[in-house]
């Protein structure tokens, strides 16, 4: 309770539970005494520090920049990985079906020579197997896409 002074007129105090009186101003007058701004019951009214809770959001805010930006380098090295691997399995896709094509022609031409047709069918296994080597290579890239996009959720 903030009363007037019984010993000393003229001079704010606060009433503690047993009866004590605290001043409240410095006796100059320019300022709070610390022992009645650490009363709890002061602290609770006043409310945290102003300082206090800017530091704090200033901190939540740069951290969410910071996720942010880490999301958006994920997201751009994705696409980059992803755009990669889409050109290379056109170009592959698009090897496959010309090496098809040939042999096609060779298995249609009865006078071509034998030994070419084999060499085409190895070439082309080979090539399937760089493609199906490149589809296990896309795994981990998707990985992170399905980890950024859960962040960007949140």
């Amino acid at each position: 309770m903030i009363t007037f002074s019984k010993k000393k007129p003229l001079v704010l105090v606060t009433i503690g539970q047993r009866g004590g009186e605290t001043e409240i101003f410095l006796k100059d007058g320019s300022d709070f005494q610390k022992n009645f701004l650490n009363q709890t019951y002061v602290k609770n009214a006043l409310g945290t520090p102003a300082e206090t809770m800017i530091k704090k959001t200033s901190d939540y805010i740069n951290k969410k920049q910071k996720e942010l930006n880490q999301l958006r380098q994920d997201e751009k090295l994705y696409r980059e990985n992803k755009e990669e691997k889409e050109e290379e399995e056109l170009d592959l896709q698009r090897r496959i079906r010309l090496e098809e094509e040939k042999r096609q022609q060779l298995q249609d031409d009865p006078d071509s020579d034998k030994m070419s047709i084999k060499e085409k069918k190895t070439l082309s296994k080979f090539k399937k197997k760089i493609k199906n080597q490149t589809e296990r290579k896309q795994a981990p890239s998707k990985q992170i896409t399905k980890i950024a996009k859960r962040k960007l959720k949140k």
